[in-house]
């Protein structure tokens, strides 16, 4: 089976036209900045479904930031938690299975009889919010970054 394709020269000229100005659209910082938008979508989630706590640490410690640039053509876009600001993060998404002690408080062991005298921290039950807050906030993300690829390839072909 053979298959025969006449292009003239102006359409040839004219795709070639297109796909450069939709590379160009691809590579550009309005993809870094579309991608951004998403990840704090996400983070506005995060935020909404994070637990109160005395500190309100958890809340503040939602970030949204683009990656590093590594040789790539743009940078991808995250939402998560900075850990220095709520290490504790993990342990209210996941909970704790056992009783546990805490790092800086002073505990004596007796090594002979495995007796742990000091303060200790009880159980503490799984709060997820995090994926929840992900699950929840990913069809949102999904169209907010189709349509403004969609839109900012419209107006760069128009170019």
């Amino acid at each position: 089976m053979n298959i025969t394709i006449e292009v003239d020269r102006k359409s040839l000229e004219e795709v070639t036209r297109k796909v450069k100005s939709l590379f160009t659209a691809v590579i550009s910082k309005d993809v870094e900045d579309i991608l951004l938008g998403g990840a704090k979508i996400g983070k506005k989630e995060v935020k909404s479904r994070a637990p109160v706590g005395p500190t309100g640490n958890l809340k503040k410690a939602v970030v949204a930031k683009k990656s590093k640039l590594r040789g790539g053509v743009f940078r991808s876009a995250f939402f998560a938690m900075n850990r220095k600001k709520a290490p504790h993060s993990h342990l209210v998404e996941y909970g704790t299975a056992a009783e546990r002690l805490p790092k800086k408080a002073k505990v004596l062991y007796d090594k002979r009889t495995g007796t742990v005298f000091g303060r200790k921290v009880a159980a503490m039950p799984a709060k997820p919010f995090f994926r929840p807050a992900a699950e929840a906030a990913k069809n949102a993300i999904e169209k907010h970054v189709n349509d403004g690829l969609v839109k900012l390839i419209e107006r760069t072909a128009k170019k």
